[in-house]
């Protein structure tokens, strides 16, 4: 399957078998799969590097992470089937801020095709997953993990390609705010998580926007740059590069940073920030190796190639195929 030609293994990352036995769960063996766990690095955006800290201290040019895919799979007919994947972004102890020790979970996706007895427990097994991955997060060293809430839209796909119809009806965005916070409820009796809230509540004190971390490929990448004098995703934008650097505000502007807390207010339901327990004992090397192909990299490549090959996801039958590809690379 995909996972084998990635020469990827199962995995660091095992799922309570003791939480889902205890919800009366009995299934087939579920494999944890580690498919990209890469070095990588995001790029500060021009206008921030402009902007100064008010301390006077440069904003960082560039934030290191490890960019790492999960997979999750079942023998469904004797065939081994994806039925979860999750992208994450973890930016350690030696990445500057504001961006130090978080975690950002870009993106999570699933198909309906884990069995169990009795049925209905997907959020079971899906929920036992990112409960050991913030517990594993946290062992490391991590102290906040962000999270995007925002179910995908009716026909857009963010890792399964051609699901069926029947799951391809919208999810509502409270629907999905609410599957999280049931999640992290269990985090927090496992005394994994501390707390959690939105991103208006947690930010609550803002002196700066230079204060928000910017994770690759997040919404507050784009808006933070445009709160200070210019509106990236307009076409007919001035070129940063040209702009006078006196003609851009502050970073640390008191309409900037009402602007920015005006937005977190709009979106408070879009994000959710997690507070992780402080670890037991000292954080642990994370010791994965790096595992790097093409295919599984990035979520793009990913989504893009099964729509190339028609790796559908809409039948079982399609899903157990497109599981099993020996030609992926």
């Amino acid at each position: 399957e995909i996972a084998e030609v990635t020469g990827v293994q199962t995995c660091a990352l095992p799922i309570s078998e003791a939480g889902v036995a205890a919800a009366g769960v009995t299934a087939e063996p579920v494999a944890v799969r580690v498919l990209s766990s890469i070095e990588s690095t995001s790029q500060a955006q021009e206008l921030m590097l402009q902007r100064q800290w008010s301390s006077g201290e440069a904003y960082p040019s560039e934030f290191p992470y490890h960019s790492r895919a999960i997979m999750l799979l079942q023998k469904v007919g004797g065939l081994e089937v994806n039925f979860f994947t999750m992208y994450t972004q973890e930016y350690g102890a030696s990445c500057p801020q504001p961006n130090t020790r978080r975690v950002y979970i870009s993106y999570v996706d699933s198909v309906k095709y884990f069995e169990s007895s009795p049925s209905g427990h997907r959020s079971t097994v899906y929920h036992s997953m990112l409960v050991a991955y913030l517990q594993w997060t946290r062992m490391l060293g991590f102290k906040h993990v962000h999270i995007w809430v925002e179910p995908p839209k009716m026909g857009d796909e963010y890792i399964f390609f051609a699901r069926s119809d029947q799951q391809r009806k919208p999810m509502k965005r409270e629907k999905l705010r609410e599957w999280y916070r049931k999640m992290l409820d269990k985090a927090k009796d496992k005394g994994i998580v501390d707390h959690y809230c939105s991103m208006h509540e947690h930010y609550v004190g803002l002196k700066s926007v230079s204060e928000i971390p910017l994770f690759h490929g997040d919404q507050w990448e784009i808006t933070v740059p445009s709160l200070l004098g210019i509106d990236q995703d307009d076409p007919n934008a001035i070129d940063p590069k040209k702009v006078d650097p006196k003609k851009l505000l502050r970073m640390d502007a008191k309409d900037v940073v009402q602007k920015a807390q005006q937005e977190m207010q709009h979106l408070k339901r879009h994000f959710l920030v997690v507070v992780l327990t402080d670890p037991d004992e000292a954080p642990k090397k994370d010791e994965d190796p790096v595992i790097s192909i093409d295919l599984t990299d990035t979520r793009q490549n990913f989504l893009g190639q099964c729509q190339h090959q028609h790796w559908q996801f809409n039948t079982l039958r399609h899903a157990q195929y497109s599981t099993d590809r020996k030609s992926v690379v």
